[in-house]
């Protein structure tokens, strides 16, 4: 049993610190695997906040063009309302002036 127990230790004394060198290893990669995924959360809270920023800027400067496309609106109808008054009023003053 003596080289079985020998084979055994030569094994336990090649492999401990190899599979101690790959814990140490993995846990440093779990580290940065940590670091990275804490970034990648941290930028999606920013991508989120910036995405929430440009709708709102988006929203307001649609209300903006709203408002300004009926103001645009309402003075084209009224432009319209006055030119139409205009030309009953000319046409009256022509039907008065052909009476004369």
């Amino acid at each position: 049993m003596s080289v079985i127990e020998d084979v055994r230790k030569a094994m336990q004394d090649f492999l401990a610190p190899q599979l101690q060198s790959t814990n140490v290893r993995l846990d440093g990669i779990e580290k940065r695997l940590d670091r990275i995924e804490g970034q990648i959360a941290r930028m999606e809270e920013k991508f989120d906040a910036l995405r929430s920023q440009i709708a709102d800027d988006v929203r307001l400067r649609v209300d903006t063009l709203r408002v300004d496309l009926t103001r645009g609106v309402d003075q084209i109808v009224t432009a319209f309302q006055v030119n139409q008054r205009l030309e009953q009023l000319e046409h009256r003053q022509k039907q008065l002036e052909s009476k004369q």
